[in-house]
C-alpha cells in the first residue's frame, strides 16, 4: 500500500498548490487556429490550461465572404438555369452586381448552398428576399466552434483526472494536510461522502485514516 500510495503521489502534482498563473500573453482567434491539438501532452499544467482557456474564450472571427468570382459563377449558373420574370428590365451584369452587393457577405459554403436548394425548388431566378429566406437555412457554425469544443473538453477531462486522482490519493492514505487544505471545497465535500475525509465542527477537513498513521 505504501508504494502504491507514493505512485499516487507522483502522478498528482497538478491538483496541490502552485504558483499563480501571471503574464500570459493575450489570446486570439489565430492562436487557436494555430494551436495544434495533436501536440498536447496528454497531461495539462495549470499554465497550460489557463491557455487553453484564453483561446477557447476569445471571441471567434467572422467567415471570411465568398470571393466575387465565385459569387458571380453562382449567380451565372442560376441565371443560365432558372428564367428571370424580369430578363427585360435589367441586365444580366447589373442583376449579379446587385446580388453581391446584398449577398456578398455570407461565406463560399453558404452560397453554394443557395445554388444547389436554387435550383432544386425555384422555377423562376429568386429574389433577393428568397435567397435570404435560404441563406438562413445555412448552418452559420464557425469552422474554429468545433476546435473550440475539443479544447474545452481536454480541459474538462483534465479537470476530470485530477480529481479522479485526488480521490485516488485520499484513498491511499497519502495525503499531507496542506495538501487536503488546498483542495477545491466541492471536492473535499464529495470526499467527505466517500469517507475519505473527516469534517470538523469547525469547517476543517482532515485525513479519514482506516489504518493506523
Amino acid at each position: 500500500m505504501a508504494t502504491e500510495a507514493r505512485q499516487v503521489g507522483q502522478v498528482l502534482p497538478a491538483v496541490a498548490p502552485q504558483a499563480e498563473v501571471t503574464n500570459l500573453p493575450l489570446a486570439s482567434s489565430v492562436d487557436l487556429q494555430r494551436l495544434d491539438l495533436a501536440k498536447l501532452p496528454k497531461r495539462l499544467t495549470d499554465q497550460m490550461i489557463a491557455r487553453l482557456e484564453a483561446m477557447a474564450n476569445c471571441r471567434l472571427p467572422d467567415p471570411e465572404p465568398c470571393r466575387e468570382s465565385d459569387f458571380m459563377a453562382a449567380m451565372t449558373a442560376l441565371q443560365a438555369s432558372l428564367p428571370s420574370q424580369h430578363r427585360g428590365d435589367i441586365s444580366l451584369e447589373v442583376q449579379a452586381e446587385t446580388y453581391q452587393q446584398m449577398l456578398g457577405k455570407y461565406p463560399f459554403e453558404a452560397i453554394k448552398y443557395l445554388e444547389v436548394k436554387a435550383l432544386e425548388r425555384c422555377q423562376w431566378f429568386p429574389t433577393i428576399a428568397e435567397c435570404l429566406a435560404i441563406l438562413r437555412e445555412f448552418p452559420t457554425r464557425n469552422p474554429l466552434a468545433a476546435k473550440r469544443d475539443t479544447v474545452l473538453r481536454r480541459i474538462s477531462q483534465e479537470h476530470t483526472t485530477r480529481f479522479d486522482d485526488a480521490m485516488a490519493r485520499l484513498a491511499a492514505e497519502d495525503a499531507p494536510q496542506e495538501w487536503i487544505d488546498a483542495l477545491p471545497d466541492t471536492w473535499k465535500q464529495i470526499a467527505e461522502t466517500r469517507m475519505l475525509l473527516w469534517l470538523h465542527p469547525d469547517g476543517a477537513y482532515t485525513l479519514r485514516r482506516r489504518k493506523p498513521a
